[in-house]
């Protein structure tokens, strides 16, 4: 099972690189606002300073480990990250651009990654 240490003082760029090492055609930003499943974020609310903490963004106060397995929904791990205060958007690449995942977030996380492989090769 795919996973990710999450601790207070880690940074967002740290765990984007983590996410990205395991899905290598995925990426995750980080927003302001939330979102409901099946809807997008809008650009201006994305977090551009990727140095900042969980701590900082979120109620993270201990440190905790989050599925990334392959299996779990899109929308799922979306939720997860929710719960803990961390407005995330899953994107996927295809071609030259990043598309948020807003129709496919019932797909997982694996048929994410095999599309955007597929369309990219």
């Amino acid at each position: 099972m795919k996973t990710i240490m999450l601790t207070p003082q880690q940074t967002l760029q740290e765990v984007k690189e983590s996410f990205s090492a395991m899905f290598p055609q995925l990426k995750i930003e980080f927003f302001k606002q939330s979102h409901e499943s099946g809807e997008g974020n809008f650009a201006d609310d994305i977090i551009t300073d990727l140095s900042q903490s969980l701590e900082q963004i979120s109620n993270v106060d201990h440190a905790f480990t989050i599925s990334v397995d392959g299996h779990k929904k899109v929308s799922t791990l979306e939720n997860d990250f929710s719960t803990l205060g961390i407005n995330l958007q899953v994107f996927r690449k295809s071609k030259n651009v990043w598309l948020q995942t807003t129709t496919t977030d019932h797909w997982t996380i694996a048929e994410q990654n095999k599309e955007a492989a597929a369309t990219n090769s």
